[in-house]
């Protein structure tokens, strides 16, 4: 009987808050950018994480059965609610969050980065005409990276500020000044985002 009841007021939750888990949804794909075609993906996610919530969640406000007036339990009732709906919404932003980062290390969606940078492929050879020869061998540093650069940026991490700086270090071992490979990268940033 006990299990029915559970279960009877968790549907009974689920359809009281699950406009507020599809708006924390919608919101932390569109901030992602994930593609909808795992909408279903994540949808199933985002109900985990409303039963995670819903298993976790004590209220902080004191004597709920000890009120005597029916005004001021309705007014208890609805503080639990508001209280409820925002922990309930920390919690699937936070756990959708986490999700969309393991993700993302797993490399889960290589296959749809690779298509966006075919499309900037496609227009390289626009972009490599527009360059100037500094900028032109920083990118094909970037594109055709040696074993040796490859190595550096691997042991920093991999990621854009820490490449840049692996970069910059390389090509200043290699007799460039510090402004030759600042402007380098301006001059590429300007002639990508026009």
């Amino acid at each position: 009987m006990a299990l029915n009841i559970t279960k009877d007021s968790m549907t009974e939750d689920f359809k009281d808050y699950k406009n507020l888990i599809y708006k924390v949804l919608h919101g932390i794909m569109q901030k992602y950018n994930l593609p909808y075609e795992n909408f279903e993906e994540y949808e199933s996610r985002a109900f985990f994480h409303f039963v995670r919530a819903k298993q976790m969640y004590i209220p902080k406000i004191k004597d709920w059965k000890n009120q005597r007036s029916i005004a001021r339990q309705k007014e208890l009732n609805r503080k639990k609610k508001i209280a409820f709906s925002s922990y309930l919404q920390r919690v699937v932003y936070l756990g959708l969050r986490d999700d969309c980062v393991k993700d993302w290390k797993a490399h889960k969606y290589r296959d749809q980065d690779v298509d966006r940078i075919e499309t900037y492929v496609s227009n390289l050879g626009e972009i490599m005409a527009d360059l100037t020869d500094d900028s032109r061998t920083v990118v094909s540093l970037i594109l055709e990276t040696p074993d040796d650069l490859m190595e550096l940026i691997e042991r920093a991490g991999g990621r854009t500020k820490s490449i840049k700086r692996v970069l910059t270090s390389y090509l200043q071992k290699q007799n460039w000044t510090r402004s030759r490979t600042l402007n380098a990268f301006r001059h590429i940033e300007t002639v990508v985002c026009s």
